[in-house]
């Protein structure tokens, strides 16, 4: 409270091991230890100012009883008046130096920079904000993460001091660490150039169900034990983060805030924070300082963004409040800011967010990131070759700077704002689904004209399927290259409607994220995200995949009919198959316009998936009854059987993903995060 007059209290762990090695002789001048015949060690704090390098204080020798293969633990007080008080602007930093003696010589010595600030939270204008050594302070912070690749220690090091200079000429005052420790040395640079630095805990998007175990749970804890010990006693450091992107309110992130909470309250004086997500419901602030909120560009309307920000300061209160903020870019993307992808776009964003910022007052905001980094998984959402490179800095890998670099520079200086070309940018749509669609329509036209047998096996296929059935059985004569035909136009109707699904999703986070639960394999991802964006390939890769489960169906049909009398061949199977299908052939209509109509309608996306899905469970039970007619087996018995079999096949795959990737805590975390 009184920065005229601070206590600096020292605690001091001795190991005798270091000791017991030690023999010194006493100096000419020292009698501490005459006549008692042994040797006398005392321990004692020097306070430096570093900037001119005189002592501020020096305590007394404080002595204490050596024993073998122990640890002791001394605490020495020190009063300092009116110290020179640490900031960004004025980085003023002391040394604290301990030294051991033995029988009056120096054995051992230890030093650490510290330094004096008073960082408060005050309740300023109805809004509670940051105050530094009595003055405002607004966050201008940005997230950094370690990807120096340089194998030298030392070429590493100055790595991190070239960063770090880059971010004080930026003009920030605080760096972020995200999901890993940081290395020590990046501390020390924040201590001496000015940053402050807030460290995050790495629970980051964990499911409830997966963060309440044991193994996660003691993991996450550990981590902060750890990170806390090593870095606490850093006067740049501030806060500690202690999760982003959790579930709110659930019983299992109460279990853990608490744990944490606790924890860190026990052993370290710096504030306590968390990150929600923009969206996020039922927000509790309980054992928190402040709080973060994650703008994740899901919604371009920046004018709904600040209504949503306006909603949760309403709900949020009492404590300071900063955005998180970034977006991805393709790198070489220079088409304006119109398009939602390219370097102009991201310059754009960072002025309206950082706009936003200071009309509601906050407590400032938090850039993600600084440069390019490598991810562990790829990046569907960028039409680009490195599909593991995390594009969202304001620096490439290589730090050179982008237009965001001096957009955010000015608005940290309060300088001029670079200007920024719009661009002419246009979504556009592929014009392949209409001309392969309809020549999909011109082929099935044709066939039905050309044909009478096929018009009439069509039309009874679809309204009279019992009489069809009873023809196969019968082994009424059935073009097998019609039928091959009637296969090709179902999967390429099948083929057309997912590619027009994927490509317009394709820059869509949420998207990406449910992929990665269906797809969880990297090099599968890998070619899936590439397929997305090539979309005649994707295409023609969903219709052979439609075609082969269609000989797969037929293949696995053939394979019961051996517990059937009745002779059946695989070409039986196949045309029941096919000729079941033929409903799919209703999307095709739809397919072939999709990709424009979800850009007037985006909802229209629901009714697709729901007339896809009828159409599934028809087609499916189109062929349960052709097997039961086909079979000549009594049809509760095939509905009965081939729902088991059915059954067991789904429990089967859910089981694998379930035990191998958490697929049921993933999903629900999905459909209660991500879709909400």
């Amino acid at each position: 409270g009184d920065v005229n007059n601070c206590l600096i209290n020292t605690k001091v762990k001795i190991s005798s091991a270091e000791a017991e090695q030690s023999e010194v002789k006493p100096q000419k001048n020292d009698t501490s230890s005459a006549g008692t015949g042994k040797a006398q060690y005392s321990v004692e704090a020097i306070i430096v100012d570093k900037q001119t390098n005189a002592t501020v204080v020096q305590s007394n020798q404080i002595a204490f009883q050596y024993q073998a293969e122990r640890t002791i633990q001394q605490s020495i007080d020190m009063r300092i008046s009116s110290p020179t008080l640490w900031s960004p602007s004025n980085p003023y930093l002391y040394e604290l130096v301990v030294k051991i003696k033995k029988n009056g010589a120096i054995i051992d010595e230890y030093s650490k920079s510290i330094a004096f600030i008073n960082l408060t939270i005050n309740k300023d204008d109805n809004q509670y904000s940051f105050f530094l050594n009595g003055t405002p302070f607004v966050m201008k912070g940005i997230e950094y993460y370690e990807n120096c690749n340089i194998s030298s220690y030392e070429q590493m090091k100055k790595q991190l001091e070239q960063d770090i200079v880059l971010i004080k000429s930026l003009g920030a005052n605080l760096i972020r660490v995200k999901n890993f420790a940081p290395n020590p040395y990046l501390i020390e640079l924040c201590n001496k150039y000015g940053l402050f630095i807030i460290i995050d805990i790495p629970a980051n998007c964990i499911p409830s169900s997966i963060l309440e175990t044991d193994e996660i749970s003691v993991r996450l804890r550990n981590i902060a034990d750890r990170i806390i010990s090593s870095f606490n006693s850093n006067v740049s450091l501030i806060a500690w983060g202690i999760s982003s992107g959790i579930i709110e309110n659930s019983p299992e992130f109460k279990a853990y805030s608490k744990l944490i909470i606790n924890l860190i309250r026990a052993n370290s004086d710096k504030f306590i924070y968390k990150e929600i997500d923009l969206s996020a419901k039922n927000v509790s602030t309980d054992g928190v300082d402040f709080i973060g909120i994650k703008e994740n560009r899901e919604n371009p309307n920046l004018s709904e963004v600040k209504f949503q920000i306006l909603n949760k300061l309403t709900e949020i209160k009492g404590k300071p409040i900063f955005i998180s903020y970034g977006m991805l870019v393709i790198p070489d993307n220079n088409n304006g800011y119109s398009d939602p992808l390219s370097i102009e776009h991201q310059a754009y964003y960072i002025q309206s967010i950082n706009t936003i910022i200071k009309e509601l007052n906050l407590a400032g905001g938090v850039i993600w990131s600084f440069n390019d980094y490598e991810l562990n998984s790829p990046i569907m959402i960028l039409n680009h070759p490195e599909q593991y490179l995390c594009t969202s800095g304001i620096v490439d890998m290589n730090r050179s700077q982008r237009k965001s670099f001096f957009t955010l520079q000015a608005h940290f200086n309060s300088e001029k704002e670079p200007l920024l070309n719009a661009g002419s940018y246009k979504e556009s749509s592929p014009i392949s689904y209409i001309v392969i669609g309809i020549a999909v329509s011109l082929i099935i036209l044709f066939l039905i004209n050309r044909f009478r047998r096929f018009r009439e096996y069509f039309f009874r296929s679809m309204f009279r399927p019992y009489n069809f059935y009873a023809d196969i059985r019968d082994q009424r004569i059935i073009s097998t290259v019609q039928s091959f035909l009637l296969a090709i136009v179902i999967a390429f109707t099948l083929g057309i409607f997912f590619s027009s699904l994927f490509y317009f999703y394709k820059s869509n986070e949420t998207a990406q994220y449910f992929y990665k639960i269906l797809i969880p394999g990297g090099f599968c991802q890998e070619m899936f995200y590439k397929l997305v964006w090539m979309p005649e390939m994707m295409m023609i890769t969903v219709s052979i995949i439609s075609f082969i489960l269609i000989l797969i169906i037929a293949a696995i049909l053939r394979g019961f009919s051996i517990f059937v009398s009745n002779r059946i061949f695989f070409k039986d199977t196949f045309i029941i198959t096919v000729w079941s299908g033929t409903p799919f052939i209703i999307l095709l209509p739809l397919s072939i316009i999709l990709y424009r109509i979800l850009f007037i309608f985006p909802d229209i996306l629901w009714l697709s998936i729901a007339i896809f899905v009828i159409l599934a469970f028809w087609i499916t039970y189109r062929i349960l009854r052709a097997v039961a007619v086909v079979f000549d087996v009594i049809e509760s018995r095939i509905y009965l059987g081939g729902t088991a079999f059915i059954g067991l096949i789904t429990l089967i795959i859910i089981t694998i993903y379930q035990l191998n990737f958490s697929a049921f805590a993933y999903t629900k975390y999905f459909l209660h995060n991500l879709l909400n």
